[in-house]
């Protein structure tokens, strides 16, 4: 018979392997960001953003990652549409600042 401890302990341990897998993405994307493997570094992101619900901090940090990357993809309207999308759903974020210089730019 599984136990409640049991079960808490099996969903710590899940919610851990998916908060590594997360930072590991996160890291990947990073890397291929600065050696400018735009394409490479959105599919990261992606697979970053699919392991479910994150923080304010991440969430922002993923857009904002996410329209650096469009930029360098040459994909200028879709940036601005990203960083648009980090001001409106994180206005207290340091990154909306960021993201408000890089639409205007």
């Amino acid at each position: 018979m599984i136990t409640r401890i049991t079960i808490l302990a099996m969903l710590a341990a899940s919610l851990t392997a998916c908060a590594l897998s997360q930072t590991g993405a996160v890291s990947r994307a990073e890397k291929a960001y600065g050696k400018n493997e735009y394409q490479t570094c959105l599919r990261h992101l992606s697979r970053a953003e699919s392991y479910g619900k994150h923080s304010d901090v991440v969430s922002a940090q993923l857009l904002f990652n996410k329209g650096l990357c469009l930029e360098g993809l040459g994909r200028k309207a879709e940036a601005v549409a990203v960083y648009k999308t980090l001001v409106e759903s994180y206005p207290s974020s340091s990154l909306s600042v960021q993201a408000k210089a890089r639409i205007e730019s």
